[in-house]
């Protein structure tokens, strides 16, 4: 008897999961997808054409053809593309769909479970946390900073242009832009300005590389399992890059220690009500 309950019960719910993942699919099969492979969906693409640029095409192609929604398959992960703002504030205004994808857990050995990563109670609280460092009022107090960035940005431009024999070079914007980005983050937010542009370059590739591992990983079926990764050469490769990147982070944060060891001042601005504001790393420091 007892094994004819056992053999019930697990009748009962395989039939159950069985239902609910025919009724997924015939939910998800009423929202646009580019053709994809039955069992991979449409993975076959990005293990052919694994570069960002050509993903971006491709993924921009599908929201031109099929949007303002469409869906997209990676084996059994499936995600939903919104385009229309009214949409995304339909999902957006309610916090029982604030939960990050499964894609986001592929950061985690980089940048742990931040305020990028986390989702629920923990990613509102760490929100409200660091909601004032970017008041408005600190923002304008950034003023000259971004000013002096993008002067020295257009000069670099300009300088590339008056080298060009024939004056009007085609210039990669991407890697100029990104140090401006992130001179004016390390100064702003992080209070640590005059970073190294050898320094900033080297961070930006390491970036650039986390995002190729990502890609990597949702390519590869074998690489979506923990213990099969840990054990690839791409694991090595993300180890040593995370380490690159961990590294240029403690230098930021060391030097803003002691910065305030020295004893400069961690106030941005003050609020109309006099409530002192300061920048996000001595927040959090």
């Amino acid at each position: 008897l007892v094994a004819q309950a056992v053999l019930w019960i697990l009748v009962g719910l395989v039939s159950y999961l069985l239902i609910q993942r025919i009724r997924f699919r015939k939910i998800l099969s009423s929202i646009p997808s580019p053709p994809g492979h039955w069992l991979v969906g449409n993975v076959e693409f990005l293990m052919k054409n694994p570069y960002p640029g050509k993903i971006f095409e491709y993924l921009r192609d599908c929201a031109q053809k099929y949007g303002p929604i469409y869906r997209f398959s990676t084996f059994h992960i499936v995600v939903i593309n919104l385009l229309h703002p009214d949409d995304m504030e339909l999902v957006l205004s309610q916090m029982r769909h604030m939960q990050k994808s499964r894609l986001y857990k592929f950061l985690g050995r980089w940048l742990g479970e931040g305020l990028l990563t986390s989702s629920g109670q923990k990613w509102q609280k760490r929100r409200k946390l660091l909601t004032p460092a970017f008041h408005f009022n600190v923002l304008q107090k950034f003023l000259d900073i971004f000013n002096e960035e993008t002067s020295d940005m257009v000069k670099q431009i300009e300088d590339i242009n008056a080298q060009s024999p024939e004056g009007k070079p085609l210039i990669n914007l991407m890697p100029i832009v990104t140090n401006l980005t992130l001179q004016s983050i390390t100064e702003t937010a992080l209070g640590v300005g005059g970073v190294e542009e050898d320094t900033l370059n080297s961070y930006r590739s390491n970036i650039h590389k986390m995002g190729q591992f990502v890609v990597a990983r949702v390519t590869k079926p074998w690489s979506l399992i923990p213990l099969v990764y840990s054990l690839s050469r791409d694991f090595k490769n993300e180890s040593n890059t995370i380490h690159n990147l961990h590294k240029f982070t403690y230098r930021v944060i060391k030097e803003r220690e002691e910065q305030l060891v020295d004893g400069r001042d961690q106030v941005v601005s003050t609020t109309y009500s006099g409530r002192k504001i300061m920048k996000m790393l001595d927040l959090l420091l």
